[in-house]
């Protein structure tokens, strides 16, 4: 299947999405990086781009939702991609990559496509 992220503003900043594409079912399905409440403070540490996080988990979860309703309205299959903040760490780590929203939209998408595998779900 194809991956991709697609702009959702600034709000792609916080989860951004990712989408692949069911060609069984030709379903588009958009994934969004969802963090956890007790990491969320720890996200904003590492991250190259915090001054464009929410400061506080709470309201990253406002427009989080917002999001999910909106993508839904759109027509598109949504799906929360958990993510371990430490798990993201060593990831960029071993990509070379630095915390920003560019590297949690390529793993979340990475993520995503290894759960649609594993679902045995064809891409």
């Amino acid at each position: 299947g194809q991956l991709n992220s697609g702009p959702l503003g600034c709000i792609e900043e916080a989860f951004p999405p990712t989408s692949l594409t069911n060609k069984s079912m030709n379903t588009q399905i958009v994934g969004i990086a969802w963090f956890r409440s007790e990491q969320w403070e720890r996200l904003r540490e590492v991250s190259a781009d915090r001054i464009q996080l929410e400061t506080n988990y709470d309201d990253w979860v406002r427009h989080a939702e917002k999001t999910l309703f909106d993508l839904h309205t759109n027509g598109l299959k949504v799906v929360r991609v958990d993510i371990d903040v430490d798990d993201l760490l060593s990831w960029c780590k071993i990509k070379h990559f630095p915390i920003n929203s560019e590297s949690r939209s390529k793993y979340a998408a990475e993520m995503l496509q290894l759960r649609d595998q594993q679902s045995g779900n064809a891409t």
